[in-house]
C-alpha cells in the first residue's frame, strides 16, 4: 500500500465526518506531516509578533533572533525528553537500537511535553540573552506572549494526530471521534486549550502595554496558562502515566507553577508600587544588584564607601547633587502646556524631540578638555546637557546602593 494513503484517517468533528491525510506531501521518500507544518506556522506567527513588538521592549532584533534560535533548539530537546520521561515506557520495550532511535526522535508522530518545551526555551534562551547582552526579563516577557501564540496554533497539530482528548461527551454531535479515538465522541481538549491560550494572549498582551515591572508578563504566563491546563488535564480520558497521589505529573507541575508565580507576582508588584512612591524603579528581582564592580563605582561616584551609614550615603548624594545643580544655567520660563493651542503643542513636541537629539549628540561627542591655564570652553547648552547627565548618573548610583542594601537586609 502507498505510504501516503496509509496515513489517511477518518474524523468526526462536531458531527462533521471526513477523511484526512496526515501527510501533507512527500519529497522522494521523505514525508512532510501536517503536524510539523502546523507547529512551524505557529512558530512563524509568534516570530512575527516578536519582531513587531521588540522595539517596545527595547530589544535588538538581530540579537533576539540568536536567542530565539537557541531557545527553539532547547525547547524541542527538553519537550521531547519531558514526554519520554513521563511516558512511562522504558526504552527496553523497544527491541532494536533502530526502534529505540525511532521512538526518541519520532516527534512527527506526536509526543512532546509543553512544560519541557517551556523550561528548555527559557533556560537556553535566557542564557543566550545574557551572552548577547539582552535584558533577560524583557526577553522573557516578550517570549511569554509569543509562546501563547505558538501554543494556540500548535495545538491543532493534536487534532491532525487525533490526540489530547478527554472524557466522552454523551452527545451525538458535540465532540471529536476518529480512527485513533473511537466512535464515541469525546471532549476535544486540544481545542479547549487552544482557545484558552488565545484568551491568555489577549490578557497578557494588554498587560504588556502597561507593565509595572519587568518580568510581569512572564509571571502572568506561569499563572494563567497552568491554571487552565490543570483543569484540562483532569478531563483527560487517557490513563495517567506518572501519578503523584491522584494527580498527574502535569497537574502537579501546574499547581507548583501557579503557587510560586502568584507569590512572586504579588511580592514584586507591591515592591514596584512602593518603589514608584519613592521615585525609584527596579526590575523584578532588582537585577539582584550584586555586581560588586558596579557597586564600588557607585560608592566612588558619591564619594562614600560601604562603611557609610544610610544617612551618610543620602547626605553624600544630596551634597553631590547640590554641587552640580549649582552649575546649571537658569532655564528660560515656558508657558504651561494647558494653555497652548494644538499647533503650538505640536511645535513644542517637535522642538523637544530635536532638543533630545542634540543632547544625545553632545553626550556622544568627546567632552571638552581644559587648556593650559585649567580653563574649559563650553557652551551654555552643552554645560546644561552634561550637568543633567551627571545628575542622572548620581541618581542611578544612589538607587543602586539603596537597592543593594535593601536586598542585603532581606537576606
Amino acid at each position: 500500500m502507498n505510504t501516503v494513503l496509509a496515513q489517511i484517517r477518518h474524523y468526526n468533528f462536531f458531527g462533521l465526518e471526513f477523511d484526512f491525510n496526515n501527510v501533507a506531501f512527500t519529497i522522494g521518500s521523505f514525508e512532510v506531516y501536517w503536524y510539523g507544518i502546523i507547529i512551524a506556522v505557529g512558530f512563524l506567527i509568534a516570530l512575527i509578533y516578536g519582531y513587531k513588538n521588540a522595539d517596545r521592549y527595547q530589544i535588538d532584533k538581530d540579537r533576539m533572533l540568536d536567542v530565539i534560535i537557541v531557545g527553539l533548539v532547547g525547547a524541542i530537546i527538553c519537550a521531547r525528553l519531558y514526554y519520554i520521561i513521563g511516558d512511562g515506557v522504558p526504552l527496553s520495550y523497544y527491541g532494536s537500537f533502530k526502534e529505540k532511535l525511532n521512538y526518541i526522535f519520532g516527534i512527527h508522530n506526536g509526543g512532546i511535553g509543553i512544560y519541557g518545551g517551556v523550561f528548555g526555551a527559557f533556560l537556553f534562551g535566557g542564557l543566550t540573552a545574557k551572552l548577547r547582552k539582552i535584558n533577560v526579563l524583557d526577553m522573557f516577557d516578550l517570549a511569554a506572549t509569543g509562546f501563547l501564540i505558538g501554543q494556540a496554533v500548535g495545538r491543532w497539530g493534536n487534532f491532525v494526530n487525533q490526540e489530547v482528548y478527554g472524557l466522552a461527551t454523551g452527545s451525538d454531535w458535540f465532540g471529536i471521534g476518529g480512527d485513533r479515538i473511537g466512535t464515541e465522541l469525546v471532549h476535544p481538549l486540544f481545542l479547549y486549550e487552544s482557545l484558552w491560550c488565545v484568551l491568555c494572549f489577549v490578557i497578557l498582551h494588554n498587560v504588556s502595554k502597561k507593565r509595572v515591572f519587568k518580568g510581569q508578563v512572564f509571571l502572568g504566563y506561569l499563572i494563567l496558562y497552568p491554571f487552565g491546563r490543570y483543569w484540562f488535564e483532569g478531563m483527560r480520558d487517557t490513563e495517567f502515566i506518572l501519578k503523584f497521589g491522584e494527580m498527574s505529573q502535569a497537574q502537579l507541575v501546574c499547581i507548583i507553577s501557579v503557587i510560586l508565580a502568584t507569590v512572586l507576582y504579588i511580592i514584586f508588584y507591591k515592591r514596584s508600587k512602593t518603589a514608584d512612591k519613592d521615585g525609584d524603579y527596579r526590575d523584578v528581582f532588582g537585577e539582584m544588584c550584586d555586581d560588586e564592580d558596579v557597586l564600588a563605582a557607585a560608592y566612588e561616584l558619591l564619594c562614600c564607601d560601604d562603611d557609610s551609614s544610610d544617612s551618610e550615603v543620602e547626605a553624600a548624594y544630596t551634597a553631590m547633587c547640590d554641587k552640580y545643580a549649582a552649575m546649571l544655567p537658569e532655564a528660560d520660563g515656558q508657558t504651561d502646556d494647558a494653555v497652548l493651542s494644538k499647533s503650538e503643542k505640536k511645535k513644542r513636541a517637535k522642538a523637544a524631540k530635536e532638543q533630545a537629539e542634540r543632547e544625545q549628540s553632545i553626550l556622544e561627542s568627546e567632552a571638552p578638555k581644559a587648556d593650559e591655564e585649567g580653563m574649559i570652553e563650553i557652551s551654555e547648552e552643552e554645560l546644561r546637557v552634561r550637568v543633567k547627565a551627571k545628575l542622572a548618573e548620581l541618581e542611578k548610583a544612589y538607587k543602586y546602593i539603596k537597592g543593594y542594601r535593601e536586598l542585603a537586609a532581606m537576606e
